[in-house]
This record gives C-alpha cells, sequence and structure tokens, in this order.
C-alpha cells in the first residue's frame, strides 16, 4: 500500500557534490595556427586534418605526443570516420569534381580507394547504423541536387538517390546520426528526415516539423535517447523512434553554435563557439536537457570536437589545441533533484503513471546508484522485490520521487 505523507516542494538533495572548475582542464597540444576542420578518435589518437588540403596530425593519447604529422595532398576532403580498424575519408584530388572515398591505415599509409558516386564532397556528413552500413549525405555540384547515399560493403558499391530541391533555395544535409533502427539526418530548411531501413528510403518527419525548431545542426545519440541541437541554443529530445519530438530547456543564450556532441552515461555533453567573439564553450546536461551547465569556457578558440578515452574528456580547437580532464568529476557530481513527493511503500511496489521509463533509476539518499538488479522496472510500475529496506529516490525525466520502503 502507498501512502502519501507529505509534499516537499523544490527540496534540494545534493549528493556528493562537488566544484567544477575551469582549472581542472589541461591543454595537452598546442599548436600554432594548425586549421583543421574534421578531429576523430582513432583507436588511442586524436587525428586532426585540415578540409582544404588534408593536412594531418595524428596525436597519441597514451604518449601524449604527436607521433606522426604531414598532408595527404587532396584538394577537398568531405567527411573523415574509423571503423576501429581503419580511417575513411571521401575527397577530391583536384578541381575536376573527381571524387573518390580512401582507405588508410592508423599511420595515413595508403591502402585502398573506391568510387564516389557524386561529384562533390563538400558537405558530406556520415553514420554508421547498427547494422553496419555506412550512410553518407551530400551534395552534388553537377546535378545541383542534394544527395543521400549507403554502402553496405564498405564503401566498395554505393547505393542512393537524389532529393528535391527547395523551391527558394539549395537544400544542404546536415548532421547525421543514428538511433536505434533509425538514421535521422537534417536540412537547411528545417526538416528532418528519418530512415528506418539503414538509408535506403526516406520519411519527412511531421512532428519535428511542427516544432518549428530550425535546421538540425548536432544529432547525437545512445541506447536511451537521441538528442539534435540547432543553431539557436535550442535541443529536442526523445526516447523511442515511435514518439514525438520533446524540445529541451534553452541550452545557452550566449549565440553558440555547436560543433561537436556526445552522450555519456546518459550525460550530454556539447562543444561549440559564438561567431562573432571566437569564445570557445562546452556545455552538459545531466537531466536530458532540463538544465544546462556551462563547464568550460575559452576565450581563444573555437571547440570543434568532443570524445571520451579512458575516462578523459577530450575537446579539441580549430587551431589544433587539444585540452583533457577528468570525466568521472561529472558523472560523480549529483543532480540536484526536486522532489515533489514523499510516500512509504508497503507493498514492494511503485504505480507508475507515464509510459517511457528511459532513464529511471533509483538512488539511495546517501548518493549511491542502486544496481537495477535490485528492481524490475514494468510498464506501470517498479517492482521492488530484492530491494532492501530504507530510504530512496526513484529519478526520472518523468517523475522524482522520495520513498521509505517498509517490509
Amino acid at each position: 500500500m502507498m501512502k502519501n505523507i507529505y509534499v516537499l516542494i523544490f527540496l534540494g538533495l545534493f549528493l556528493n557534490m562537488n566544484l567544477l572548475s575551469q582549472e581542472n582542464w589541461e591543454n595537452i597540444s598546442s599548436h600554432d595556427s594548425f586549421y583543421n576542420n574534421y578531429q576523430i578518435l582513432h583507436k588511442s589518437s586524436i587525428i586532426q586534418m585540415a578540409r582544404n588540403n588534408g593536412d594531418f596530425k595524428i596525436f597519441d593519447l597514451e604518449k601524449n605526443e604527436i607521433t606522426k604529422e604531414g598532408s595527404l595532398n587532396l584538394y577537398k576532403v568531405g567527411f573523415i570516420i574509423s571503423d576501429g580498424d581503419y580511417i575513411y575519408l571521401s575527397a577530391m584530388d583536384n578541381k575536376l569534381l573527381n571524387s573518390k572515398v580512401i582507405k588508410y591505415d592508423s599511420e595515413f599509409n595508403f591502402i585502398e580507394e573506391y568510387k564516389f558516386p557524386i561529384s562533390s564532397v563538400e558537405n558530406n556528413k556520415i553514420t554508421k547504423t547498427s547494422n553496419g552500413t555506412f550512410v553518407i549525405t551530400g551534395y552534388d555540384n553537377y546535378f545541383h541536387s542534394p544527395f543521400l547515399s549507403y554502402s553496405n560493403d564498405n564503401f566498395e558499391t554505393f547505393e542512393g538517390d537524389y532529393y528535391p530541391l527547395s523551391e527558394t533555395h539549395v537544400i544542404l544535409f546536415y548532421n547525421i546520426g543514428s538511433f536505434k533502427n533509425s538514421v535521422y539526418t537534417g536540412s537547411d530548411v528545417g526538416d528532418l528526415y528519418e530512415s528506418k531501413d539503414d538509408g535506403k528510403t526516406w520519411e519527412n518527419d511531421d512532428n519535428f516539423k511542427s516544432l518549428d525548431f530550425g535546421f538540425p545542426n548536432r544529432i547525437t545519440a545512445n541506447d536511451n535517447f537521441v538528442h539534435i541541437t540547432g543553431y539557436d541554443g535550442q535541443s529536442v529530445i526523445k526516447f523511442d523512434n515511435n514518439e514525438n519530438w520533446s524540445k529541451t530547456n534553452l541550452i545557452s543564450d550566449k549565440d553558440v553554435n555547436f560543433f561537436g556532441s556526445l552522450i555519456y552515461n546518459d550525460i550530454i555533453f556539447l562543444s561549440g563557439a559564438n561567431n562573432d567573439t571566437d569564445i570557445g564553450y562546452i556545455y552538459m546536461s545531466k537531466d536530458y536537457g532540463d538544465s544546462w551547465e556551462l563547464i568550460f569556457e575559452n576565450p581563444d578558440d573555437w571547440f570543434n570536437s568532443i570524445f571520451v578515452y579512458n575516462k578523459k574528456l577530450i575537446a579539441c580547437t580549430w587551431e589544433g589545441d587539444i585540452y583533457s580532464t577528468d570525466i568521472e568529476k561529472y558523472t560523480s557530481v549529483s543532480k540536484s533533484i526536486d522532489v515533489s513527493e514523499k510516500v512509504i511503500i508497503e507493498d514492494n511496489e511503485i504505480k507508475l503513471d507515464f509510459k517511457n521509463k528511459a532513464g529511471l533509476e533509483i538512488i539511495s539518499v546517501d548518493g549511491k546508484i542502486v544496481d537495477k538488479s535490485k528492481y524490475n522496472v514494468l510498464n506501470d510500475k517498479v517492482e521492488l522485490n530484492n530491494l532492501s529496506p530504507g530510504n530512496y529516490i526513484l529519478n526520472s525525466i518523468y517523475k522524482k520521487l522520495q520513498f521509505l520502503l517498509i517490509k
């Protein structure tokens, strides 16, 4: 039986509070004016590459040093991606729009190249689906049309199709990302397209369009949710492909464009910059976008990409600097949980009045996350049969409840 005891409005429960400071960030690699547009994490190294000519640097995070630098002497570089073993990039090697995908080893030694199906690579974005398919966006300068392509055999062959132009201007497809069995890509006219068959067919997401969101920029996902940022400080989130999008709270009022994003232990990290001031920013949300915290401000340069390696949060700037900090100091810092109810539980279950259980967790009052084997989340309730008596907090994006379990 559940007995309501009293309501606590805005009860702040601070668990294992640590002070976050920019002083915790270390500049582990500093370069003078190496303008690199792309960074990827490949094995234990950060690969930095210039879009206009293929200049590159390889910074080994284990050795804490640059192990190789040089140039691939390419006219333009489109996407660059690692499959864990090899590096792939799309490129043009001259101004005649001769495009290809090139395969390299970890030291940028050439292995193989494949014919790319469109003439230009300047607006390429890429993602890899859960089925191992590479899905690529692009714009074909010859046909003057946006293009969506996919490869099931590591770029040896491509399939794809052209998409219609806007009545007012050319559509460009921006970032692309995979979530569960879907792939999403956004366009600069504010559309979001979804493919449920690894890029073979696409549909315009009408629910996203109805939000008047602007055009999608960063698309990031883990097993629990997908998060999309725009260019105006807004973002949206959803926890299942079959549900509607929900707007989160405003990320920043500093007019920040976001270029990098990742999700770690359900915590969202975003890196970006203000175009007018060239100040770089890194933001974090521990509550699925309900609130955002500025955790690093760099007055000297934009932040492009952000990664996690060996429990380190790695941030790369436009000019080639690499910053590092311990990511566990963020994951160990408690959320300030506003608890709206306090109840006593005597029948080993908590009734749930919301459908989506993504991110649901139980926390002891001393700040420890309870192992999920101690409880069972069902459609309409949480069973507490294996949970010891005591005080706990049920925490989710939809409900926050402090309860005393009596047996």
